[in-house]
């Protein structure tokens, strides 16, 4: 019985939230700590300064585009590089900034599923944003929910007065102990 499953208050909790960050939540600015396994190797952390800004209607016919700009902190061999992507804008490519090293200045135009710019990352940057990254955790619970109909497999613990930065937020840790 998967409303039984230990996953669904989890889901339920983060499909509230989704709703909340559809509605209110426009933009983002934030640092963003990355470190992702790529080809089964698990690569270094990067960090990046980001905004993003999703689609939607300012009033009037105009629609702001949706919008990711990153320009990367660390590690030393990315420090520095550039990165734009604009919905409907450059044919769809990213404007990409090498950022250091040799030709620092050189700019590309980079296809955002290319090899090139999936070489450092597990998903492109047109999925970037809260909204995307909170209905990514749902469809994983999901899936999750799928594998392992019963349960017997997952564990699921909030901890309500975890903290960010100092700000207060509710933490869930889901944890399968065999790999599904």
């Amino acid at each position: 019985d998967q409303r039984q499953h230990p996953l669904v208050p989890a889901l339920q909790f983060a499909s509230a939230r989704y709703a909340h960050i559809r509605r209110n939540v426009h933009d983002l600015t934030c640092v963003l700590a990355k470190r992702e396994r790529i080809d089964g190797r698990l690569r270094s952390y990067e960090y990046l300064y980001m905004k993003v800004r999703k689609q939607r209607e300012l009033g009037n016919g105009v629609v702001q585009p949706f919008s990711v700009y990153a320009q990367y902190l660390a590690p030393k061999e990315l420090k520095g590089r550039k990165v734009l992507y604009v919905a409907g804008w450059n044919d769809g490519k990213l404007r990409v900034q090498k950022g250091s090293g040799r030709f620092a200045y050189m700019k590309l135009n980079v296809n955002p599923t290319s090899e090139l710019a999936m070489r450092e990352s597990r998903y492109p940057i047109t999925e970037m944003g809260v909204e995307n990254a909170a209905r990514r955790l749902i469809e994983q619970a999901e899936d999750d929910i799928h594998l392992d109909p019963n349960g017997l497999n997952t564990t699921v613990q909030f901890f309500g007065n975890a903290k960010v930065d100092g700000r207060p937020c509710t933490c869930i840790r889901v944890m399968h102990p065999q790999q599904l």
